[in-house]
């Protein structure tokens, strides 16, 4: 199985930046990684102008490297869509939902890399684990904090979160992200004496519950976490539909990926009529797919791109 990687923020397949990528119903996937050209495809009758050719990954029935067109892939909408820019780095079906993960500690250099500082009116901290929704005109809206310090930086770096200050974050010369709570959210904390006049400081919100929350260096139970979450709903499935699933619900936006570092998470937007009728739908659509596929895979033999949906 090809090896996806995350860098700054964006997707890597076995060394290669994902560029474009697309998804469809039947759990079909294309990562475009190298455009190849443009040129006018016959489909269907129909001509499209300009089409690109990409070469990528394609992830059907096997797992493949090849060329294929993207206008092929837009004549098969809403049976196939592209991926958004910020959803690229959770796509794809990938090992790491299903295997143990790595118990080895991240090295001096890695941790390090994942501390940022907090700072509110020149009063610093450090923070390992931050998570936030963004899309706030004055900045994120946390979720999720862990810092440490003395006890008073500590506590006053609460104490502005409570009550309703913005705190800077940065990393080096990276200016970061303002921060500042949700006023309908109350905030909980609590803390922990390290010893040398060092405090921990954990800080979240009060319905910390409705989101899906898991380490970076556990990101292999992304998916186990998405499946524990299911079990408390009404909402019926079956096991091998998790991946699948978990890929519906980011694209309807029922979970939306939060901003941070040291962790990773979704705000959830739970709404179990609604998810079943997708699921219902997702069925119906996979079984008349499948009974299409074999014909659609005969049609593209000998073809210059291959796609299939």
């Amino acid at each position: 199985m090809a090896d996806f990687t995350e860098k700054d923020g964006c997707l890597y397949i076995d060394g290669h930046k994902v560029l474009k990528a697309w998804e469809s119903f039947s759990g079909w996937y294309w990562f475009a990684v190298k455009k190849i050209q443009t040129q006018d495809t016959l489909i269907n009758g129909v001509t499209y102008f300009d089409d690109t050719i990409w070469y990528g990954l394609i992830q059907g029935h096997e797992e493949e490297w090849g060329d294929f067109s993207e206008a092929e892939l837009k004549s098969m909408y809403p049976k196939v869509w592209e991926i958004p820019k910020k959803n690229l780095i959770y796509s794809g079906r990938r090992q790491f939902g299903f295997e143990p993960c790595s118990t080895t500690e991240p090295d001096s250099t890695e941790s390090d890399e994942l501390v940022r500082t907090v700072t509110y009116q020149g009063v610093q901290v450090k923070s390992d684990i931050c998570l936030y929704e963004s899309g706030y005109h004055n900045g994120g809206k946390l979720v999720l904090l862990s810092i440490y310090g003395s006890p008073q930086q500590v506590k006053a770096i609460y104490g502005a979160l409570a009550s309703g200050k913005i705190i800077e974050t940065g990393s080096g010369t990276d200016s970061g992200t303002d921060i500042s709570r949700s006023m309908w959210q109350p905030l909980r904390f609590r803390g922990t004496t390290l010893g040398y006049g060092k405090q921990h400081g954990l800080v979240w919100v009060e319905n910390i519950g409705d989101y899906i929350i898991y380490r970076d260096d556990a990101r292999c139970h992304a998916i186990t976490e998405t499946l524990k979450n299911l079990m408390k709903r009404k909402i019926p499935f079956l096991s091998e539909w998790i991946p699948w699933i978990e890929s519906m619900l980011r694209q309807k936006e029922y979970l939306k990926p939060l901003e941070g570092w040291g962790a990773r998470g979704y705000a959830c937007r739970w709404d179990d009529d609604a998810i079943c009728e997708d699921i219902i739908t997702w069925l119906n659509m996979a079984y008349l797919i499948r009974i299409e596929s074999n014909q659609t895979q005969k049609n593209h033999k000998g073809r210059g791109v291959f796609c299939g949906a």
